[in-house]
């Protein structure tokens, strides 16, 4: 068995976390097989449950990050994420529907998502006002 086997069956059998901060120091390394291992670490635990890796690949599926760009699978993995409480995952939650960007523009969904991470980091109120007040602004620029 080669070292490759070895390294992907312990990925395999063990549930481990990575995330994408990792992924860019190594990139910036060039260390692509360290890479490619940590992106599978990170799907791998997303698929698992974890509410931080979900939300990183909903980041990878959103930017076409090492992954084929797809909007939709991208709010699937952030609304996972979410609704396990990762207060990042509901503040893009919120952003995606508040500037109807990935999604269709839905300020009550926006709002909910928003009052879950609120209700989780109260110290979120003034960065969401920020967001909202942005949000009208660049709506006021398009009318």
């Amino acid at each position: 068995m080669n070292i490759k086997a070895i390294l992907l069956s312990l990925i395999i059998a063990t549930p481990v976390f990575a995330d994408l901060d990792k992924v860019d120091k190594l990139v910036e390394q060039e260390k692509w097989d360290e890479v490619k291992i940590e992106l599978l670490k990170i799907v791998k635990s997303a698929k698992a449950g974890d509410a931080k890796s979900q939300f990183e690949l909903g980041i990878m599926k959103g930017e076409g990050f090492w992954q084929i760009k797809d909007n939709k699978k991208a709010i699937e993995w952030w609304k996972k994420s979410a609704e396990q409480g990762y207060v990042q995952a509901q503040i893009m939650m919120g952003s995606v529907y508040l500037g109807g960007v990935r999604a269709d523009k839905d300020l009550e969904k926006a709002d909910k998502w928003f009052d879950k991470a609120i209700e989780l980091d109260s110290g979120l109120v003034d960065l969401i006002g920020s967001l909202k007040a942005l949000a009208a602004e660049k709506q006021k620029e398009k009318e």
